[in-house]
């Protein structure tokens, strides 16, 4: 059983850092209030699926190749946020 919600989990994450990973590339299309918008909505689920997927060594890889490309992104997200 355990292995089974590890597994959702790691899906839930995934689907989150997917999501991310195409805000970001809407952001820098130019559809930055879009990306905005859609990010604010579930930012707690975006958050906790980045966090907990950079601990996972299975997820990590890719988690740090969409936070590299997201450094603009997550800067103006947040700067709104302060």
């Amino acid at each position: 059983m355990k292995e089974a919600v590890d597994n959702s989990k790691g899906r839930f994450y995934a689907y989150y850092v997917s999501r991310f990973k195409e805000l970001n590339e809407q952001f820098l299309k130019g559809h930055s209030m879009t990306a905005f918008v859609a990010f604010y909505e579930e930012k707690e689920s975006f958050i906790k699926s980045l966090i907990e997927s950079c601990s996972d060594p299975s997820t990590s890889n890719v988690v740090f190749d969409v936070l590299s490309e997201a450094e603009l992104f997550l800067d103006s997200v947040f700067l709104v946020l302060a």
